[in-house]
Formats: structure tokens, sequence, C-alpha cells
């Protein structure tokens, strides 16, 4: 597999499964950001440093990633589907394929233990995780929040107290300063860490810290602030899908976005996410995401061998019942679609929709890199063109109080611009503002001449403008002969499509059509407005020039030719002046001195420069 193969990963924690060509997870791993981690994989330092990461990558045919909320998710969510596909490349798999659990002892003194079956001595076991080096991340991060003692099983007291009694890390067992009950009732609040329920935990250590606080005890009330600072990162980083007690259920999302749909449905059964699945649909345009539901809900469930009796849908289906009764049937029980408003389940449908739409934007920009623009497919679809727009020109006028009218035309091959096909023009023909007459000579000198004769005509025109603009655009084409070349173009404010014959067109503000004409125009207005700072900036430099003396008309018009504006003519070196035919050493001296630049002794510009 290529790094330029890898799908479009957003900046987010979450889980990636690397798969082969049949499909078959070849490595499942998590990440704290997505594409710091996956991008390792193809860089030759960490290949050489961990073999297997070359390995991988190299057996790899494509890449699948799910999002979550953090990192601590991650971990739980990819011990789950490490069980699940039970990957090669897992090192977990050849430790007798049995996960790591975190347990509480039934000791009278209770401690924090890894261990690798779930033995039924009495201890309350928590996981599995995928590998043990997590076991002991949580552990250590427990004994970060709790005074719980960190040695072997409690023996007699010790003559002296140790550094952690001391530093009010440890409660003080060993040494009798904690009866077992009070120990239990400690470890009663670490289990309620374990399992996510924080509040009452947060709000004893509250308590707590601020009775140190008026007791003037602050040592002890920084203690107290550390583990709370501690809990909280604990609480930030809980798995929501560990608190579902026994309930099984299916989560759908849903993103759109053009004629591209995305449903990704999330297996959760007795409380854990097993797996998800994901289906990426065309035909999508003007459809309303709930119409893509429910033929995801047809589509995939009547193949599927087993359903569960609770699916989680993002919005209200149009005819919810024919839906329900059919997955009804197919269950041979009762299944309910619903849409959870409040409660432990909504976070479970924001993670589904916000993985359906990272999903969504990854397939498309995946397209986009294969040369495959869904965007054009759908400018196709949406103006009735003969063929796929590759070419787009984009035209756009630009003036200052009718001085320097210039215009813009940028060029777009398959939704990608292309700079050095972009072209400017001085407008020659038009005096004053008109904008009009102005679009009507620039398409004129687009498509006649020596232009015309080197440049590919265009798939598609796009003018930055309105119906006025575009019907003198279609005056100079049709005078051209060329009326079967398609024209549109774009309003700022309303974002409104104007056809040729003047009608208008409203896209979603989702299309991706839309989003492709945006790009055109802004770039053909950015490109324009450009020119048109340099021009002007030329007016002034010509002004300056001529108060020089030994500058003639000749000279003016080297100097403005060779320097873009008059920053670059301010900061030009003496040497760089005096190198231009005609100029010499002596005039050139003369330019520094009246400007005051940089070489010309001077302390101070003779004139102002406005920073852009």
């Amino acid at each position: 597999m290529r790094e330029a193969d890898l799908p479009v990963l957003p900046a987010q924690p979450g889980v990636y499964l690397f798969k082969d060509a049949p499909g078959s997870v070849l490595y499942v791993g998590k990440a704290k950001l997505l594409p710091d981690r996956v991008r390792s994989y193809f860089d030759q330092a960490s290949r050489r440093a961990i073999p297997k990461m070359g390995h991988i990558a190299d057996e790899a045919q494509r890449l699948e990633f799910i999002t979550t909320q953090n990192e601590v998710e991650a971990l739980l969510l990819e011990s789950n589907l490490i069980k699940q596909y039970r990957p090669p490349y897992n090192i977990i798999l050849k430790d007798d394929k049995q996960y790591p659990f975190l347990a509480i002892t039934s000791e009278p003194f209770p401690r924090l233990v890894l261990t690798r079956r779930q033995s039924k001595d009495g201890k309350r076991h928590f996981g599995p995780y995928p590998e043990a080096g997590a076991v002991r991340r949580v552990i250590k991060l427990l004994e970060t929040v709790f005074p719980i003692h960190t040695c072997g099983e409690p023996g007699q007291h010790p003559k002296k107290h140790c550094l952690y009694y001391q530093m009010h890390r440890c409660s003080g067992p060993c040494l009798g300063a904690v009866t077992p009950e009070q120990y239990q009732a400690l470890f009663a609040q670490v289990e309620q860490v374990i399992k996510g329920d924080i509040d009452q935990v947060r709000e004893r250590l509250q308590e707590q810290m601020r009775r140190a606080a008026q007791d003037m005890d602050f040592e002890y009330a920084a203690t107290l602030r550390d583990r709370l600072q501690a809990l909280e990162r604990i609480g930030g980083t809980r798995q929501s899908a560990i608190q579902l007690g026994t309930e099984d259920l299916d989560v759908l999302g849903v993103a759109l976005a053009g004629e591209y749909a995305m449903v990704q449905v999330f297996f959760f059964r007795r409380g854990r996410i097993i797996g998800r699945d994901k289906r990426l649909m065309q035909g999508a345009r003007d459809a309303p995401s709930a119409e893509a539901l429910t033929r995801f809900l047809m589509e995939f469930y009547g193949q599927a061998t087993s359903l569960p009796g609770l699916i989680l849908v993002p919005e209200p289906l149009e005819d919810q019942e024919a839906p329900t009764a059919f997955l009804s049937q197919r269950a041979g029980k009762q299944v309910e679609l619903r849409m959870p408003q409040r409660g432990d389940k909504v976070p479970l449908l924001e993670m589904a929709m916000h993985n359906a739409q990272a999903g969504l934007e990854s397939e498309i920009a995946l397209l986009m890199r294969r040369g495959e623009n869904p965007a054009l497919a759908e400018l196709q679809q949406v103006l009735k063109l003969p063929a796929r727009p590759v070419r787009i020109e984009g035209f756009d006028i630009s003036n200052l109080f009718g001085e320097h009218t210039v215009a813009s035309m940028v060029v777009f091959q398959g939704g990608r611009p292309q700079n050095s096909q972009y072209r400017r023009f001085r407008i020659r023909t038009v005096q004053g503002i008109n904008d009009f007459a102005s679009m009507y000579e620039v398409m004129t000198r687009r498509h006649s001449g020596s232009l015309a004769e080197k440049t590919d005509p265009p798939d598609l025109i796009l003018i930055d403008g309105g119906k006025g603009q575009v019907g003198a655009a279609k005056k100079a084409l049709h005078e051209l002969g060329l009326d079967h070349l398609p024209l549109v173009g774009l309003a700022k404010r309303e974002e409104i499509v104007i056809l040729a014959d003047g009608s208008e067109l409203l896209l979603p503000r989702e299309s991706l059509a839309l989003r492709l004409l945006q790009a055109v125009r802004d770039e053909a207005h950015r490109f324009a407005i450009d020119y048109h700072r340099r021009l002007r900036d030329k007016g002034v430099a010509k002004s300056v020039l001529d108060d020089i003396p030994g500058i003639g008309p000749k000279r003016r018009h080297l100097i403005l030719e060779e320097f873009a504006s008059l920053e670059e003519l301010y900061r030009a070196p003496l040497e760089a002046l005096a190198k231009l035919p005609g100029v010499g050493l002596e005039t050139a001296r003369r330019i520094k001195e009246h400007f005051g630049g940089p070489g010309s002794g001077g302390d101070k510009p003779g004139f102002s420069i406005e920073p852009r």
C-alpha cells in the first residue's frame, strides 16, 4: 500500500484497520491523532526501528478508520475489534489469545492487579484490554487519584512511614492508619471510577479540598487538587459505549454531500461495540437523509442474519411503520426504531453521525485524488451538460473607480486549479466602469486570435457575476459562433447559479457542484484583484519616477516592467537597478536617493508603503 492511497484522515483520536486485498483485517491500532500515527507506517525511520510497521503497510491494500471522542475510548474500541477480527499482526494474539484484565482483589486491603484470566477467587474483573501496557497505565492513573497502597500485601506495622504515605499517596494500611472497612469504602470509589461513574467521587474530593483549605492544610489541599485533575482526565476519556449494561442495539449515522450519501452502523452487543459497517450510496442529490436511511435499512437488514431489538436513527423516517414491520418480520421479534432526544444513547448517535460525516469526506477526497471528482459528475447532471466539465474556465472583472480595469481567467482541470494556464487581461475598449462591456471584450479576446488557437476550449465557462455579466458573455460567444459552449454565472451574495438563458438554479449548500463553482469563482476574483493591485502600484510608481531627473519614458517603462510594485522597487538593491539596460550606476543611485531606500544612505524612505 502506498501513502498516496491512504484515505483523508481527520486529526482526531480513533482506531484504524489495515486490510488486505480480500478485505481481511491485518492489524488494528489506536491513535491519539489518526493522521500522525498512520503516516508513521510509511516513514522510513519508523520502518527501520520497527520492521513490523513496514510489513503491515506493504501487505495492506486499504485502510479504514473509526473516530472516537478520546484516546481511552479508542483503546477500548481497539480491544473489541481485536477480539472480533483476530488480526495476524496484533501482538496480543500470541499470548494464548488471552486478553489482560484489570482486577480488584478480594483481600481485606484490596489491590489493583493485572490478570490474564477471569478467575473465580473473588476478584472483580474489568476489561478486557488489548495489551498489558494499557492495564498498567490505567492502574497508574487510578493510583494518582486514590491513596491506595502500591506495595505487596500489608504485613506488620513498619517502624517508619514510607514515602508514599508522607506524600498522601497512600492511606497507610501497613501503619494501621486505616481500617479494612474504610479501605473497602475507598475501593468502592475506585470501582465507581472504573465503571465511569465519577460524579460522586468528584464531589467528595471537592468537599475534602475545601475542608483542607479551611483548615489551612494547603499541602494536602494541593494533593487533593492534583487528584481532582487526574479524575477529570479519567472522566474526559471514559468510553461511552460501556455504559449500556447488557443491551443489544445498532446505531445509525448518515451524511450527505451532493449526489453521495454515507450511512454507518455501529453494532453494540451486551453493552460493547463489536463492529461497524458502512455503505456509500449514489443518487442522493436533493434527497432527504431519511430516504437514505430507509434505503439502507431495507438493503442492509434485508440480508442480515440477526437483528437487535433496538436500532437508533438520527431522525424519524417518513414512513416508519413499514420499515419497522419489515425489520420485525426479518428478526422474528419486535424491533424498535428510535430517535433518542436525551440520555446515555445520545452520545452514541453523535459518534455514528460524526463518523458518517468523516467517512463521507474521506471517500470524496479519495475519489478526487484519483481523478474521479464527484463534483464534476454532479455538475454535468444539474447543468444538463453533454459531458463532464473537465476543463472549467472562470472569469472576473476588477476596477477601481473606472481606472485600471482588468479581467482574470483561471482554469480548473479535473476540479483542480492549473496555475500555469491562468491569464490576465487589461481592458482596452472600455472607458469608466462598465462590467458588462468589459466582460464582452474579455470573452471576445479569449475565444479569438492566438489565445483561442493555443488553448483548449472549455467544457464550462463560469462568470463571477449575475445576469448582466452572463448576458454580455453570451453575446460575445454568439457573435463568434460559439453558442454551444456551456456558460453559467455565480452571484456572490445569493450564491445562485445563473444559466445562459437567464434562469436561476439554487443548489443545496452541501452540494459538491456548488462548492466547486465557488472555488473557481473565488480563485478568479483573487487573481483579478491581485493583478489590479499590481497595476495600481505601477501607476503610483510611474508618477513617482516622473519626478526623478534623468528618467525618461523609455527608462520608466523598462523599470516598471522589471518591478511589479512600489515595494519591490523600493527594496531593490542598488546593483540590481544599475544592471538594467540604459540605467547605469548614477541613475540607479539617483533613484535610490529619491526613494531613500536601502543602499541610498538615507534614513527614511521618501514615500510610505501601505501594508496589504
